[in-house]
C-alpha cells in the first residue's frame, strides 16, 4: 500500500544507474525518511540498494519550530504596541514594524535613543542599566518622538532573559 512514487524513483535508479538522495513522507507508515537509493551489481541486473534513515522526529521538531516562529511573528507584528528585544548593552536587535509606523525610524542602531526626549535619556539608560545588573524588570515612562516630530509619552517594559552563562 505504499505510494507509487517510491516505486517510480527506484525503477528510475535501476534503469539509469544514477543514485538519488531525497527526503519523503511514507504516508502509509506515517513516517519521514531520508533515502539514498543507488544501483548495485551488474547494470543488467537492475538491482537497487536503498538506505533509509527515519527522520520523523527531526521533521516534527522542524514543524513545531515553524509553528512557534509563525506564532511569534503574528504576536509581535499584530500587537498594537511596539514589541522589541535588545542585548545587555541596550542595543535593539529586533523592533516590530509598529515602531517604524510611529517614529519613522527602524529603531535599530542609535535611532531608538535618538527618538527619546533629551530630558528622558539619562533616566532611561539608568533604568536599563539597573535592570541588566539586577535582573529586575525594566519599566519606565519616557517621551518618544513620533513621525510628526511631536513627543508622546510611552511606557517601555522589558523582562530580562538570561542564557546559561548568565
Amino acid at each position: 500500500a505504499h505510494e507509487q512514487h517510491w516505486f517510480d524513483i527506484y525503477g528510475q535508479v535501476a534503469l539509469s544507474g544514477e543514485a538519488v538522495r531525497f527526503e519523503e513522507r511514507a504516508q502509509e507508515l506515517g513516517r519521514y525518511y531520508d533515502v539514498h537509493a543507488y544501483r548495485v551489481g551488474q547494470p543488467i541486473q537492475r538491482r537497487v540498494a536503498i538506505l533509509f534513515n527515519d527522520i520523523t522526529a527531526r521533521r516534527q521538531i522542524e514543524e513545531r519550530l515553524r509553528e512557534s516562529e509563525d506564532h511569534y511573528r503574528h504576536t509581535v507584528e499584530l500587537n498594537p504596541q511596539v514589541t522589541w528585544t535588545a542585548g545587555p548593552d541596550g542595543q535593539l536587535d529586533h523592533v516590530s514594524q509598529r515602531w517604524l509606523e510611529w517614529t519613522g525610524t527602524t529603531g535599530l542602531g542609535e535611532t531608538w535613543a535618538g527618538g527619546l526626549h533629551e530630558d528622558d535619556r539619562k533616566r532611561t539608560f539608568a533604568g536599563w542599566g539597573h535592570s541588566v545588573a539586577t535582573g529586575e524588570p525594566y519599566d519606565i515612562e519616557h517621551r518618544v518622538k513620533m513621525r510628526d516630530s511631536h513627543y508622546r509619552w510611552a511606557r517601555s517594559r522589558a523582562f530580562p532573559r538570561l542564557n546559561k552563562a548568565g
